[in-house]
């Protein structure tokens, strides 16, 4: 009995470690994300910032020029947030205007 107390233990933490680096599936899926806020233009070539006009977050990605008409417009995104290495990385597919101009962009 006193060992198999350390095995239980032994195999738990083992078991537990497995999961803990192989998560589950439904994780991994792309979750569909809407935002609405303020779109500019980002650092880089192709790249833009939209800043939530709800909690102030923003999201950087890379998209074609043809977003640049869209800069310094209230716009509704809508794509999927997908992992990239530890990060999550915005992918639009859909864009609507909501307005000409941002308000109050952060």
């Amino acid at each position: 009995m006193k060992f198999f107390l350390p095995i239980a233990f032994a195999l738990a933490g083992t078991a537990f470690a497995q999961q803990a680096q192989n998560p589950p599936a439904q994780q991994q899926q792309n979750e569909s994300v809407t935002v609405v806020g303020c779109l500019s233009k980002g650092a880089g070539d192709n790249q833009y910032v939209i800043t939530d006009s709800k909690s102030g977050q923003k999201y950087t990605f890379s998209a074609s020029q043809q977003l640049e008409a869209y800069v310094d417009h209230t716009v509704q995104l809508t794509g999927t947030m997908n992992q990239n290495g530890g990060d999550n990385a915005f992918q639009p597919l859909t864009i609507r205007t909501v307005s000409n101009s941002c308000e109050n962009p952060k």
